[in-house]
């Protein structure tokens, strides 16, 4: 399943699977979170199709299947990146793997028990129309669980978006709107869709270790995920070189290094899970 169309993120391209799975002990907590809330809203008993949308590597594989009995629930992963499917599909424990993201998923016509989606949604357009979309892809009783970064306003981000515009105006855009709304959107938009759900924010205080390559932790994290659009815009490796240069500075300054070479970076998420009407 693949989608076309003016709404299909960028979400597919250059996805460097090792850089990203150097950082999966701190991104596989928020994960978990997110599932054992989610499996407090299915009714005892239920069972279908269960799809790890933006599946990536399939690391919440293992969970999902052990929190999910094979007799009751069909495991699908989905992701728009050739090299993150092959990663999950060698794990060997989905029954299907789709090349699918958040919109293709929300104009196809499946059904699903459990439509599950960790720090994907939020690569996606238009949330005021997709989230009640998405609920329309739950079969009666099913449950949309999301984790989303909320990092807009944090060094981290703000310092890449403004770093790279002033090296290079010409190929970043101006600041668009963010794409994760506050919570309160969240419960305003679900709430006439479901009848349960909980939207919440958590910050993970986390301990980034210093990474052999010498670089600052939070620019090798940036590095495997958010920077790969800005990275992509600029294109010419001396601009590239430049723009690291200076957000490595920015980084040491807004967090310090430990003796170790480590540092400790809060990251904030948003949490929804939300049931469809049985009726």
């Amino acid at each position: 399943m693949s989608e076309g169309g003016a709404k299909r993120e960028d979400t597919a391209r250059g996805w460097d699977v090792s850089a990203y799975s150097a950082f999966e002990r701190e991104r596989l907590q928020p994960a978990r979170d997110l599932l054992f809330r989610a499996l407090d809203l299915l009714a005892p008993g239920a069972g279908g199709a269960a799809l790890d949308l933006g599946c990536g590597t399939g690391v919440m594989a293992p969970f999902l299947r052990a929190a999910l009995p094979a007799e009751r629930w069909e495991l699908i992963g989905a992701d728009p990146s050739e090299e993150m499917r092959a990663a999950a599909q060698a794990r060997g424990l989905y029954e299907r793997i789709l090349e699918c993201d958040a919109w293709g998923l929300a104009r196809s016509e499946g059904k699903f028990g459990l439509l599950y989606s960790n720090a994907a949604l939020h690569w996606a357009s238009d949330h005021a129309a997709l989230f009640p979309a998405l609920m329309q892809r739950l079969a009666p009783g099913g449950v949309l669980a999301v984790q989303m970064p909320a990092q807009a306003d944090a060094p981290a981000q703000a310092m890449l978006h403004r770093i790279a515009r002033q090296l290079a105006p010409d190929r970043i855009p101006a600041q668009q709107a963010k794409r994760v709304s506050p919570a309160p959107f969240y419960a305003d938009l679900i709430e006439k869709h479901s009848d349960g759900f909980a939207v919440w924010e958590t910050v993970y205080h986390q301990r980034l270790m210093a990474g052999e390559t010498g670089v600052h932790p939070v620019r090798a994290y940036s590095a495997s995920t958010v920077a790969r659009p800005v990275l992509q815009a600029l294109e010419d490796p001396t601009l590239i070189a430049a723009f690291w240069a200076e957000y490595e500075a920015a980084m040491q300054l807004a967090y310090p290094l430990l003796a170790d070479g480590g540092c400790w970076y809060p990251f904030r998420r948003l949490f929804l899970i939300a049931r469809r009407p049985v009726t």
